[in-house]
C-alpha cells in the first residue's frame, strides 16, 4: 500500500489555491458561457436571415402550409419574448 503524504498550507497558501480554483472555474464557465452566447447569436441570424428572404418562398408559391409555418416562426417569437421578459426582467408592452 503506498503512503500518503500530507502538505500543510499556510492560511495564505490555502487562500491562494482557492482563488487560483475559482479562478480557473471562472474562466471555464466563461468560456462555456461565450460558447452559448456564440451559438444563440448564430440561431438568431440564421432566423433573420430567412424571414429577410420571406421564408424562401416566393409569392406565386404561398399555400395554407406556408401560413402554418409562418405562424410557427410567430409561436418562437412569442416563447423568445416571454423569456426575454422572464430573464432581462423586460416590462411586457
Amino acid at each position: 500500500m503506498p503512503k500518503r503524504v500530507i502538505i500543510y498550507l499556510s492560511s495564505g497558501e490555502q487562500t491562494a489555491a482557492k482563488q487560483e480554483a475559482t479562478k480557473m472555474k471562472n474562466e471555464k464557465a466563461l468560456a462555456n458561457f461565450m460558447g452559448n452566447i456564440g451559438t444563440i447569436a448564430e440561431q438568431l441570424a440564421t432566423i433573420q436571415a430567412h424571414i429577410d428572404n420571406y421564408m424562401d418562398v416566393s409569392p406565386e408559391d404561398i399555400h395554407w402550409g406556408h401560413v402554418g409555418s409562418a405562424g410557427k416562426v410567430i409561436d418562437t417569437n412569442h416563447a423568445l419574448k416571454t423569456l426575454t421578459n422572464y430573464h432581462f426582467y423586460v416590462t411586457p408592452q
